[in-house]
């Protein structure tokens, strides 16, 4: 996964990483998910990616949450219907998020995210 995180890293600002610390805690509320480093930062944020840190070749892990987050009501209700009209109380069930809010997830991974990152995002699904 090295060449997708190297693409984050020239894709972002370096003031977007925190690379001199651990993640120890993040929480996700109505403005997106916040994160908690071992330094004492906190960031607010929409993604988070996370390595290991694991410098053994082969070794390192990159692990990628992407959340859509809606304010209570209408909005929120209809990003957690699934396919079968079910609405959920969390989070829609892999393979059951109905294909409209897919295409958008893809529509947006395609404008924002690096070309190795798109891949991933469209190799995975939703």
């Amino acid at each position: 996964m090295e060449p997708l995180y190297r693409q984050f890293l020239r894709a972002f600002s370096s003031a977007h990483y925190h690379l001199d610390s651990q993640l120890v805690d993040f929480k996700q509320d109505a403005r997106g998910v916040s994160a908690r480093f071992s330094n004492g930062s906190v960031a607010q944020t929409d993604l988070i990616l996370g390595a290991d840190g694991a410098r053994e070749e082969g070794s390192r892990y990159l692990n990628c949450v992407w959340y859509r987050n809606g304010p209570e009501g209408k909005r929120l209700q209809k990003l957690l219907t699934d396919d079968t009209g079910r609405v959920r109380y969390y989070l829609v069930p892999p393979g059951m998020v109905q294909e409209k809010l897919a295409q958008d997830q893809w529509d947006i991974a395609a404008d924002l995210f690096p070309p190795v990152a798109q891949q991933l995002v469209f190799a995975t699904g939703v």
